[in-house]
């Protein structure tokens, strides 16, 4: 019996590219999870602490700024984007990269949720969202490929995940 399986469903998250970790399953879940774990532990995320709390507050007094109407989901989730950008490379990106990552990821999540709905049903079925979901997803990798190039050409020691993932990668 294997403990971490999820089934072929879960495949559907990845359109095809890669499989990121919540999508894997078995030993290779297993695997890459317990790399990745002392990035989770507490010493880890004490260290990131102060970047999460001032990116926090920061939404919080946007809002209070704010004379309009607010759609507070949307907000909560630009918040919630600021501290993980933050979680993955230590430095602040402009508040316009917030958003679009928050549009991106809504619309591949709708997309990947979808194709987790239809998996298994006749191909001649629509896929709803496959091609938004899909463009999404590439933009996503994209920016976060970006990312990951401008790390590699200037190195630096941060407590961020992308520090430990390229020290994994190693």
């Amino acid at each position: 019996q294997d403990l971490y399986a999820k089934g072929g469903r879960n495949r559907e998250m990845a359109f095809g590219g890669p499989l990121a970790l919540p999508a894997r399953d078995g030993e290779d879940w297993q695997r890459v999870r317990q790399k990745m774990n002392p990035s989770f532990q507490s010493s880890s995320l004490k260290a990131m602490h102060d970047l999460m709390v001032s990116d926090i507050n920061e939404g919080i007094d946007r809002w209070t700024a704010n004379t309009t109407r607010l759609d507070l989901q949307y907000e909560f989730k630009q918040i919630v984007m600021s501290v993980l950008i933050r979680l993955m490379f230590t430095d602040r990106v402009p508040r316009q990269d917030v958003a679009d990552l928050v549009d991106n990821l809504t619309e591949y999540g709708s997309g990947m949720a979808w194709r987790m709905i239809q998996h298994g049903m006749p191909s001649w079925i629509p896929r709803r969202y496959a091609i938004k979901g899909g463009r999404a997803q590439a933009w996503l990798l994209r920016y976060l490929d970006a990312r990951i190039a401008e790390r590699q050409a200037q190195p630096r020691d941060t407590p961020d995940l992308l520090h430990h993932l390229l020290d994994l990668h190693e």
